[in-house]
């Protein structure tokens, strides 16, 4: 009876993470993820982020998420 309900739990969390994966892959970048993916990302990269808000670990992942984009759909599909 355990086996059956962790295998149904199992299967629903692979359910939920296919969906927001799926997701990921349909909704397009919008302007912001769009500017990392430009110019810009080189500027802040040369003066060390010193402009910006503070979030190093969020601006460095959203920049290697717009570079490689099953890294993002992953990302998403996990993270929601």
């Amino acid at each position: 009876m355990k086996t059956i309900q962790l295998h149904k739990t199992t299967l629903i969390l692979i359910a939920i993470l296919l969906f927001y994966t799926f997701m990921g892959i349909l909704l397009p970048l919008m302007h912001d993820d769009l500017q990392w993916f430009s110019n810009y990302n080189t500027d802040i990269l040369k003066v060390g982020f010193a402009s910006l808000n503070g979030r190093y670990i969020g601006n460095i992942f959203e920049i290697i998420a717009v570079h490689v984009s099953w890294l993002r759909w992953l990302s998403y599909g996990l993270i929601s």
